[in-house]
């Protein structure tokens, strides 16, 4: 009875040491040079194995990368320990992911570490962390009886940040904190533009960041509403008040939100005549004729 008790944990050690270097007999990890990358960067990652001392010859599995994090731009073999592939690096998709199939085979079989097997070159796609996986790895010993060892993958977590360019853009736009330059609202018809109907024209320029669009409104008020703005790329715009008894409101945005607003005031007051700006121009127009009538009369005599 006693060496039945003594006997068992020593039996379970064993057991329990030997699956240990099993499971720990072979580890495929990711190299890379660095492991935080810009949105739409290219870089290489090196899929390497570690035989912790076993000689294998023979090794594949299956890569996965999620699709949202990861493009795959291409394979390499470059420097590989495979000397004859029994299925090439293969691309595929599965669900949410990419994924690379390989299996090959090492002539004379190999023993190290930091051993590459195949190269792949990516560019990311998002903001965020992409976990990259192995499934199916499989390894087998150099021993003539093509023995499986178990061997172990090493999962890779590579953050992706905004791009470099978006960066350069963003730090680019915090500068411009000026307006778009001034511009004029010209109100105009045409029978080669809408149909010989009333239009606005206008053309803003920004000196900093550019113009990105332009916001227009007519309305009964003097003030404009902030709900009825209308976004359009550029000008000209058709008003839709074609009496001209509105006032028209164009504002121009610059990339960085910078805005410049100009106004028209009603060609034509609700009852159909000049409105008060325009005969006060008139006014004016005709004051001044009579003015110097007046005056050139007077020296005359």
């Amino acid at each position: 009875m006693f060496k039945k008790n003594f006997l068992f944990p020593f039996f379970l050690l064993i057991g329990i040491f030997s699956a240990f270097l099993k499971v720990n007999a072979g580890i495929v990890s990711v190299i890379s040079k660095k492991d935080n990358y810009f949105v739409n960067e290219k870089f290489q990652l090196d899929f390497v194995f570690d035989t912790k001392g076993k000689k294998i010859n023979t090794i594949g599995g299956k890569i996965f990368l999620p699709k949202k994090y990861f493009k795959i731009v291409g394979v390499s073999q470059e420097g590989s320990i495979i000397s004859h592939w029994i299925t090439p690096p293969t691309l595929f998709q599965e669900g949410d992911d990419f994924g690379v199939s390989f299996s090959g085979l090492i002539i004379g079989g190999y023993s190290g570490s930091d051993a590459i097997i195949l190269s792949l070159i990516l560019e990311g796609q998002k903001e965020g962390i992409g976990k990259i996986r192995m499934d199916e790895l499989k390894t087998l010993l150099n021993d003539g009886k093509g023995t499986e060892i178990n061997s172990v993958f090493l999962e890779k977590d590579v953050v992706f940040s905004d791009s470099q360019e978006n960066k350069n853009d963003h730090e680019e736009l915090k500068k411009d904190t000026t307006a778009p330059l001034d511009f004029d609202l010209v109100v105009s018809k045409s029978e080669f533009v809408f149909s010989n109907q009333w239009f606005v024209t206008f053309d803003a320029k920004d000196d900093q960041s550019g113009i990105n669009y332009f916001l227009v409104q007519e309305n009964q008020f003097s003030v404009p509403d902030e709900k009825k703005w209308k976004k359009i790329e550029k000008g000209p715009y058709l008003l839709e008040d074609q009496s001209l008894k509105s006032f028209i409101f164009v504002k121009a945005v610059d990339n960085a939100g910078n805005e410049k607003m100009k106004f028209l005031a009603p060609l034509f007051d609700k009852n159909g005549y000049f409105s008060t700006i325009e005969k006060g121009i008139v006014f004016l127009v005709v004051f001044c004729l009579f003015f110097f009538y007046f005056i050139k009369r007077k020296k005359n005599v």
